[in-house]
Order: C-alpha cells, then structure tokens, then sequence
C-alpha cells in the first residue's frame, strides 16, 4: 500500500483522484497482506454482491478463465490462477483473509502461493487494476448464472464414495474390456469417485477427500493418492479407449449425484436418496 499512499499525495486533479482509488482497490485485492477491519483484524465482506461465498467454485470455470483471464497467463499456471482468483472471488463475499477464503473452498494451502505471482506480475507491467476488473466481470458472470451451493455439495459429499452397486451397473454397460494393465475393481471405483466429486464440486482432483475405506485399508490407502490422478486424467484427455466409453456414463452419474445431493437436507437423506 505504500505506492497507493503516494499517489495520494500526488493527486490533483478529479481524474487522477479517481485513478488513484481504482489503484487502490486493486490493491486491496492484490496485497493479501491489507486489513479492513482494523489492525491486525480481518478484511469486510463487499456489500451488495449477488452471491454468497458458497456460490464460488473452487476451481473456476475454464470458460471464465478463456474469457477474462487470458492477460495473466504469464503471471502463473492455468491451474494457480484458476483457484487464486475463486479464492478472491470467496474472499469478496466471505471477507476474512486468503488462507481463511481458502480453506472455505476447501483449497488446503493455507493461502500459500495463492495471489503472489498475480501480484509481482501485476507490478511489473505497471497495470494492477487491470486484474480488478477481471473480477469484476467474473463477477457479473458468476451473478449472471444459475447459484449453485458448492460448499453444501462438498459438505455433503465429504465421506462419500461410489457405492459398489453402482460401480457394477456402469462396469455392465461397457462393451469395451480393461486392458490387462487394469487395476483392481476397489481401486478404479475409488479412483473414480474423485472424478465424481471433482465433476459436482467443480474442485480439483488434488483436494478430493479421501474415502473411508481408503483410510481404512493401507492396501488401498496409498494407491488411491495415484489412482485418482491417473483415472482422472484419463478420462479427461478422453483417448484412452476403454475410459472414453465410461466417461459419458460417470458424466451422467455426476449429473444426477448433483441433483440428488442439492435437494438432499443431510448425508443420512443423501445415502438414503441414492440407495432407491
């Protein structure tokens, strides 16, 4: 904040009194370290905003990032500035501080990583406004659109796995067979609950929770950490043949999960809703 404290003292005119307060609010968004509410206190919610911080993906849309945030690619990967600017977007709503906005999402890095590189990039091109009114419009686009509570989905689907049943019914679909480098059933079908849960999250594979029974197995436990990522991106890239033929099922599954946990009040009407 300290160039915004200069260039109050070089304000003259109405323009540049403008000019400066634009900067200014850029910066409380880009400087995670600025307070609102007083020393040491947490940042304020912004007022009169469409959403909720519920309403944030934590993993923005990849349209929105095509659309708004293609001017900051050299600032970081695709994937640090898809969650930082979510984190940013919770923060507005939530207030508090980026870890704290984070953690609401679900993203757990304690706000590390998260803004910097945004931030020095920001400052060397000399346009720190410029990534303000990216939010802006991510804004009136995540306003715009259907609100969706995100967070009551992860609340919900946080010991949640893909019943065996279920598994067995896609599994019959499939014309295809495994190649013999398949893993056993138990682990594709955790594997493929991440995909799920990313799918009705909108979250990243990375942050899934972890399945009861991978927690309670080691035999599971340690294959699951690869699993996830290798199914995931298998069935993403969409080429693998045997995966190509089952992501179209999972999509439909993620889509009805979605419905289903949406108008679920609690996980016990969750299981009982999927279990008919």
């Amino acid at each position: 904040m300290l160039l915004a404290r200069r260039l109050t003292s070089a304000a003259q005119s109405p323009a540049d009194v403008l000019c400066h307060w634009r900067f200014r609010n850029a910066a409380e968004y880009l400087v995670s370290t600025h307070r609102r509410h007083g020393r040491g206190g947490s940042r304020l919610p912004h007022r009169g905003l469409d959403y909720g911080p519920q309403h944030v993906p934590a993993f923005l849309p990849l349209e929105w990032h095509e659309t708004h945030l293609g001017a900051f690619t050299e600032a970081c990967s695709m994937s640090v500035l898809r969650r930082t600017t979510s984190t940013f977007l919770a923060r507005r709503a939530l207030g508090r501080t980026i870890p704290e906005a984070a953690e609401f999402l679900g993203i757990r890095l304690a706000g590390h990583g998260l803004g910097g590189p945004i931030t020095r990039w920001a400052r060397r091109q000399g346009t720190p406004e410029a990534y303000e009114r990216a939010l802006d419009a991510i804004v009136a686009e995540l306003a715009s659109s259907p609100l969706i509570d995100y967070q009551h989905r992860r609340t919900l689907l946080a010991d949640w796995a893909l019943p065996p049943q279920a598994w067995r019914q896609i599994a019959d679909q499939l014309e295809r067979r495994p190649s013999p480098r398949y893993i056993s059933d138990d682990r594709a079908r955790l594997a493929v609950t991440a995909y799920l849960w990313t799918q009705v999250t909108q979250g990243e594979t990375q942050f899934a929770p972890k399945p009861t029974e991978a927690r309670n197995d080691p035999e599971l436990d340690a294959p699951w950490r690869l699993d996830r990522f290798t199914i995931g991106h298998w069935l993403r890239q969409n080429k693998v043949p045997f995966y190509r033929q089952m992501k179209p099922l999972l999509d439909a599954y993620a889509t009805q999960l979605a419905r289903t946990v949406d108008t679920a009040r609690s996980t016990r009407q969750l299981t009982h809703s999927l279990a008919n």
